[in-house]
């Protein structure tokens, strides 16, 4: 048999278990009922509220880390950037320092305001010097600095302690000069072989971060600071004076930063002014021995959460209110969550760079910066309406897609360049670092882009610099070599000159045998021919100019040059119709329009057609520019234009070189064109060169024009000799014998010196004065030819006097010209020459 129990009789049973406690409630007094839920409303909600309390405390201390964390990572990457600038600063000043050490205008004035211009657009620096190896301030950007003694500095002593050019934070330090504080950052200035030359010094405003670091409105108790790994105190704001340069060890903060990856975020209290903070300590991703630190008093931290207990408490007690008090702390709740976003808003908004966060998923922009809308156009609507590759130029998408890919420990993080497009559609080189950060409570992407367009134009001209300096060394050291031969070289080339005249004049020779006498002199006046070449291009042969219309001279050259080319090559002119005069040496420009048409006739193998032109033309600044030697100002223009088989683009640099050709083996020695350039250069004008594959070549000569008048030219006669008394002074016996049986067999009385002192004996010792003195320029011992014919000119006025030389070294000739006046016979040269010139001499109206 089952027993059941009704649903009456368990109810029953339920209220005679409570009985009991309503019984007891009901024996208490109203006073201990209120008391006893007073004690009970007080137990349960001071649990709660204490609960509460101390979680809120725990959250807020959390958002502050993790705010003090984002303020120290934007500080420390701000800083960097900075700190990049004066890198680039101190370099640039590096480069101008070494292209004017190697110009020779390493001066103050030049250099001070180099420095100056630097300043203007660098705020947060005060003042740049550079100082020598001895610690002495040499170039400032304040002139009355210069010559003051720094050489006790502590940055100055590390870099004569430590070898390398790499950028130097010293302690911050007080100014001998202006008693400012400054924070110094320095580079070693050393030559190509790693020797010291001094120390380039750019001080930093530690004042200035003031602005950079701090929000609109700081905390009281907030600070930034830049610090050394070792603990030592370069910068702080605010700026306390007694702190600067000090070393703190010891410290929390000094442990975070022994670690491998000195990061992160600690509770200590400061030795500077007592206050306890929370503290961000983080690297600089440029200097890992630099930190950024950044903190904020615990006290302005729980300053909100002391006020949500006040409010909470007030609450507690007057329990009508606890309602309205948990909608205060909610308010102050979110309030205190606002104002940490509005700081991170602010500096935000504040970096200087564009800077950006999307979607890590849909690549939508989320927020931008004023610097992102100022720089690329677009407003803040459009932007967020677009991604990253809206702004990509689309050949560069696959970077910021690979850079997006690539996932790393610690969150994804990455540097990478390209190119973006402004609204406008110009193009800018960028620098675009990405890092992961929470936003709206998800994890999306960070992208800060620095423009890098100057920077890489700064790189461009550097190289071209570069390029045009080892361009101009090669010539140096072609020249170098070409002086170093050509006097000896064209000695003995004059004296088997000199055999081959004599030769053909002084005996009956068999038809063969003078054929053979023939052929050397040939050979050796192409020997002759290829030293002049050489000397043309190094710009070292000496010039004589006279005022020359270049119409007259394409027409006399153009009658030679329809022999010279060939009927194959139809030879056209178009020919100003104003005069077109330059001052020039005519007979090597004849000489350099023979080698552009030669050239021209080679590169067209088959025959075409040959264009010569002259005209008037203006250069301009811009257009000078462009080209090595060119000068601004009305030029007249020879241009020679061919349709033959053009030139490739890789050899278009190339072809001014000497020996540099593309003709076969045994077809020109490679510098004709050289010559040409080296000759145009020297004549104060320039060249340019355009010519394409299968398109032809034109060659175009600038000359500075001259309105002087053109100077009439008298037929060259053949020379008589003479019975005037001449003394010849040259070192080389061979070319002084051979000179003077030359002059013997002109009819002259003839004496000889082989030095410079032995010829002023000489001319001390004649009974009377010779007529004319032939001497050498370039001589052994303390007396060379110019200073000979100097001496004789002061004691015997009247008697004439004529160089002859091979290579002139600049003695007798100014900026690569004949000084005016002087009769110069250029080595190797012929019996007929040498008539000639004696004649010319002797006869002339005044003595050179």
């Amino acid at each position: 048999m089952v027993d059941t129990v009704s649903p009456s009789r368990a109810a029953g049973a339920e209220r005679r278990r409570d009985a009991p406690a309503a019984a007891w409630l009901a024996r208490l007094s109203i006073r201990a009922r209120v008391i006893a839920a007073v004690v009970a409303y007080l137990v349960v909600t001071l649990g709660v509220l204490a609960a509460v309390l101390l979680q809120l405390r725990g959250d807020s201390l959390a958002t502050a880390e993790r705010l003090t964390g984002s303020l120290t990572r934007l500080a420390a990457d701000q800083t960097a950037h900075a700190l990049m600038s004066v890198d680039q600063t101190l370099t640039i000043a590096e480069t101008m320092l070494d292209r004017r050490r190697a110009s020779g205008t390493l001066d103050q004035a030049a250099v001070g305001k180099e420095l100056r211009a630097l300043l203007k657009e660098r705020p947060f620096l005060l003042v740049m010097w550079v100082m020598d190896a001895e610690g002495r301030i040499v170039f400032h950007s304040r002139d009355e600095a210069v010559g003051t003694e720094l050489g006790d500095r502590p940055y100055f002593k590390h870099h004569l302690a430590h070898g390398g050019s790499h950028l130097d934070l010293g302690v911050p330090l007080q100014s001998r000069i202006t008693g400012a504080w400054l924070l110094p950052a320095t580079k070693a200035w050393r030559d190509g072989e790693g020797r010291l030359l001094g120390v380039a010094v750019a001080a930093l405003d530690p004042r200035h971060f003031d602005t950079v670091w701090q929000s609109e409105e700081p905390g009281r108790d907030s600070f930034f600071s830049l610090m050394r790994s070792d603990g030592t105190l370069l910068m702080r704001s605010p700026f306390v004076a007694e702190a600067m340069g000090r070393r703190f060890a010891g410290t929390p903060t000094m442990a975070v930063a022994a670690r491998a990856t000195p990061s992160g975020v600690v509770r200590s209290t400061s030795s500077v002014d007592g206050v306890e903070r929370l503290v961000g300590i983080r690297a600089l991703a440029a200097d890992p021995t630099l930190l950024m630190v950044a903190g904020q008093s615990v006290a302005q931290v729980l300053a909100p959460w002391r006020h949500i207990v006040g409010v909470v408490t007030l609450g507690w007690l007057l329990s009508t209110l606890g309602l309205a008090m948990l909608a205060v702390w909610l308010v102050g709740e979110w309030t205190a969550r606002q104002a940490s976003e509005a700081r991170y808003r602010q500096l935000f908004e504040a970096y200087p760079d564009p800077m950006a966060v999307f979607d890590r998923d849909t690549l939508r922009y989320l927020a931008v910066n004023d610097a992102m809308v100022r720089q690329y156009g677009w407003s803040r609507e459009e932007f967020l309406t677009m991604s990253p590759s809206d702004i990509r130029v689309p050949e560069d998408l696959s970077l910021l897609t690979t850079a997006l890919a690539s996932d790393a420990p610690g969150g994804r993080r990455a540097t990478l360049g390209g190119r973006h497009r402004r609204k406008d559609g110009s193009i800018l080189d960028i620098e675009v670092s990405l890092a992961e950060i929470e936003f709206g409570g998800k994890q999306e992407v960070l992208a800060i882009a620095r423009d890098v367009t100057e920077r890489r134009l700064a790189e461009q001209a550097q190289r071209a610099a570069e390029d045009k300096l080892r361009q101009a060394q090669k010539m140096e050291a072609v020249g170098q070599l070409t002086g170093g031969v050509a006097h000896d070289f064209n000695n003995i080339l004059m004296v088997m000159m000199a055999n081959t005249d004599a030769l053909e004049d002084d005996y009956e020779l068999l038809p063969a045998v003078r054929e053979h006498v023939a052929t050397i002199a040939k050979q050796t006046q192409r020997a002759a021919d290829l030293t002049r070449q050489l000397l043309a291009f190094s710009r070292k042969q000496p010039l004589r100019p006279q005022v020359t219309d270049l119409n007259a001279l394409v027409v006399a050259t153009g009658r030679l040059l329809r022999r010279t080319l060939g009927a194959q090559v139809e030879i056209d002119s178009v020919l100003a119709d104003d005069l077109c005069l330059v001052a020039i040496d005519r007979t090597q420009l004849e000489t350099a329009l023979v080698n552009l048409c030669v050239n021209a006739r080679d590169a067209m193998p088959k025959g075409g057609r040959l264009l010569l032109e002259t005209r008037r033309v203006v250069v301009n600044e811009a257009e000078a520019a462009l080209f090595e030697g060119a000068r601004p100002g009305e030029h007249a223009l020879l241009a020679v234009t061919d349709s033959g088989e053009g030139i490739a683009p890789e050899n278009l640099d190339k072809v001014f070189e000497p020996f540099f050709t593309t003709k076969e083996v045994g077809r020109g020695t490679g510098l004709g064109l050289s010559m040409v350039y080296g000759f145009i250069q020297q004549s104060n004008g320039h060249l340019r060169i355009e010519s394409a594959p299968g398109r032809g070549t034109t060659v175009s000569l600038y000359l500075p024009r001259t309105d002087e008048p053109v100077q009439a030219e008298g037929a060259q006669a053949a020379a008589p000799g003479g019975r005037e008394r001449i003394l010849v002074v040259e070192d080389d016996p061979k070319v002084r014998g051979a000179v003077v049986s030359q002059l013997k067999g002109l009819g002259y009385a003839v004496s000889e010196a082989a030095d410079g002192a032995a010829g002023l004996r000489a001319l001390e010792g004649a009974a009377e004065p010779f007529d004319l003195l032939l001497t050498d320029v370039i001589m052994p011992g303390t007396m060379n030819g110019k200073a000979l014919a100097d001496e004789a000119a002061r004691r015997w006025p009247a008697m004439k006097r004529v160089f002859m030389s091979g290579y002139t070294e600049d003695a007798i000739v100014n900026q690569g010209r004949l000084e005016p006046g002087v009769l110069l016979l250029s080595k190797p040269f012929r019996r007929a020459d040498l008539a000639r010139m004696m004649r010319q001499a002797l006869d002339g109206t005044h003595s050179p």
